[in-house]
């Protein structure tokens, strides 16, 4: 049996060195889609994390709730406009190994995807210029007026990561920074923030711990 080669990244923080989430969101409050108040929801724990006072998590939390509780009523073609904004101005703010870690496992055959929770309107910019075959991010519902409803679309898709593999049996745990592969025909490197690490194996049943490497600039 042929084995496929499936590489699954994570992007913020492991390719791009930030977050396409909070760019995105900063946009839209700068080109005026969201209100300047929008940043009051995140300001302060932005400033205790730079401050090294709190936590990152902390954080980015506030930039979700600012995008989740004020994306009902934006126009769909503004956060395409506003998202390929930023991917312009980003696109060249990558790690350097991960960056090139992509380019060499496409050269050895390997399908690569990406899996974020950045709305994927940015997100499929972003990859689309590193070379990805397959990109999945939030994506929010569209009423028949071009307006976003505030709703998700398919939420159990990243949510839930362990059902967008293309055999449908990888799953894993950030916080614990396991992996796990249900299938002997299918090989998976996974590279991700949380993970710390780059994992190859094959196998029938595994949990696979990842080592530090991301260190690089």
């Amino acid at each position: 049996m042929i084995k496929k080669k499936v590489a699954i990244f994570d992007i913020d923080g492991t390719i791009f060195r930030s977050s396409l989430l909070i760019k995105l969101v900063d946009a839209l409050i700068r080109e005026g889609i969201f209100n300047p108040g929008v940043a009051d929801m995140y300001k302060k724990a932005h400033e205790d994390w730079q401050n090294r006072e709190g936590g990152y998590e902390m954080y980015i939390k506030g930039v979700v709730k600012a995008i989740d509780e004020n994306i009902r009523g934006v126009s769909y073609s503004d956060l395409r406009r506003i998202a390929h904004q930023v991917v312009v101005e980003n696109k060249s703010r990558t790690y350097r190994y991960t960056r090139d870690l992509v380019r060499d496992l496409k050269a050895k055959g390997y399908y690569v995807m990406a899996i974020s929770h950045s709305p994927k309107l940015a997100l499929e910019g972003f990859c689309k210029t590193l070379g990805f075959n397959k990109v999945y991010g939030l994506m929010y519902e569209v009423d028949t007026r071009g307006k976003f409803t505030g709703r998700f679309l398919f939420p159990e898709l990243i949510f839930s990561k362990d059902k967008i593999s293309p055999a449908e049996v990888l799953s894993f745990s950030p916080n614990s920074r396991l992996i796990t592969v249900v299938t002997p025909s299918v090989r998976f490197t996974f590279v991700s923030q949380s993970a710390r690490g780059l994992s190859e194996f094959v196998g029938t049943s595994l949990t696979v711990t990842s080592p530090g490497f991301l260190n690089s600039s």
